[in-house]
């Protein structure tokens, strides 16, 4: 690996210095809202967490788990989903506990049940009453981008990854090669949309669209990536927000490509959700088995809570939950593959910024459209 220049180690180092202190305003911004913005709100947009039980007290070496847990409601969002493993979060306890709170990290997150390890004291009686989580800080997010900093420096010379960090960072010149003749899909672009269609396509390895609002930059992003997959290229599509995203996914949707969207389908237009990953893992044939597996966990699950005249002894319930257990494993582990096929099968895959993390994220692309 080659010596990094000086300027470019300085500059890493400053980007390093900007994401903690990003960081760190948002933490201070977390903990005015829990003043400010009424609990409803928070909720809504995935920052607190309401109405939770204690399960479970775990204790470890200078710290305690909180098991945490609320029931299903049929939300049409469930109540972790803006949360992630490695968030900062506040543990609310009922009003006459002391403390009132404790700080942690989430060290596991699941649709209704989440794992807090707390350093600070606990209340001497831990409550039966309801608890409530609020997201002190999307900590996960920042290691990530952290770790993609670092990497970026560690890049092997001459390695198209590291001649695209050279370009971003200043140190080489993207190239422009000529211009190719280009047969349009969609007609209704303009001399200036195709000329940056064009220079899109000419760029090796970076180029750049700008404009004013309106002036149809994701018109052009959606016929480059259509242009790019005409080519038997392999595009991965990106943006800030899970509206930006569907912008581009209503523009090459229904063009005959194999598309997937990735993300929670809750958060994508209801017209558009039939592209999601979830959708599609759903609509496959082998789905089937994965919704047998869970039909005969449910039975199973029912037979544990039966009363009767004759109760199940220890050995039987211990069969039937490692049963349950096995039918759980092997059902995700299909609904897995069948989620890694259909990704690896798509010409385009779209996402936000933040799930290019996400383990769905399978196989290597030819062309990043950001």
């Amino acid at each position: 690996m080659a010596e990094l220049p000086e300027e470019v180690k300085a500059r890493f180092a400053r980007l390093s210095e900007l994401l903690e202190a990003e960081r760190a305003a948002e933490k201070t911004q977390r903990l005015s809202e829990l003043s400010d913005l009424p609990t409803a709100t928070r909720e809504a947009l995935g920052r607190t967490v309401t109405r939770l039980t204690i399960d479970g007290v775990e204790e470890g070496m200078g710290y305690t788990r909180l098991v945490l847990s609320r029931v299903p409601r049929g939300e049409a969002l469930t109540p972790f989903h803006a949360m992630s493993q490695g968030d900062l979060v506040r543990v609310t306890f009922p009003l006459e506990c002391d403390p009132p709170f404790a700080d942690g990290t989430l060290e596991r997150v699941d649709d209704y049940r989440a794992t807090v390890a707390v350093s600070g004291r606990l209340p001497d009686a831990l409550p039966d009453g309801r608890c409530s989580v609020d997201q002190l800080g999307t900590d996960a997010t920042y290691k990530r981008m952290r770790q993609a900093l670092e990497r970026a420096q560690r890049l092997g010379a001459g390695t198209p990854a590291a001649r695209l960090r050279d370009c971003l960072v200043g140190t080489e010149a993207p190239v422009l090669t000529a211009l190719p003749d280009v047969s349009f899909f969609d007609e209704g672009l303009n001399d200036w949309q195709r000329d940056a269609v064009r220079i899109a396509l000419a760029a090796d390895p970076v180029s750049l669209i700008h404009g004013p609002p309106g002036t149809g930059k994701t018109t052009v992003l959606a016929e480059v990536v259509r242009q790019a997959a005409a080519q038997g290229l392999r595009v991965l599509a990106s943006a800030p927000s899970n509206v930006a995203v569907d912008n581009i996914l209503e523009k090459v949707e229904g063009t005959g490509l194999r598309v997937v969207r990735l993300g929670h389908p809750a958060r994508t237009l209801e017209s558009l959700r039939h592209a999601t990953l979830a959708a599609q893992v759903s609509a496959d044939p082998q789905f089937e088995s994965v919704q047998e597996m869970d039909s005969w966990r449910e039975r199973l699950k029912k037979k544990l809570a039966r009363t009767g005249t004759r109760p199940l002894s220890y050995g039987e319930r211990d069969e039937i939950r490692s049963e349950s257990d096995r039918l759980w494993r092997e059902a995700r582990k299909t609904e897995e593959a069948i989620g890694r096929r259909i990704v690896l099968s798509a010409q385009v895959v779209l996402s936000t910024h933040g799930g290019l993390a996400s383990n769905q994220l399978k196989g290597d692309f030819d062309l990043a459209v950001l």
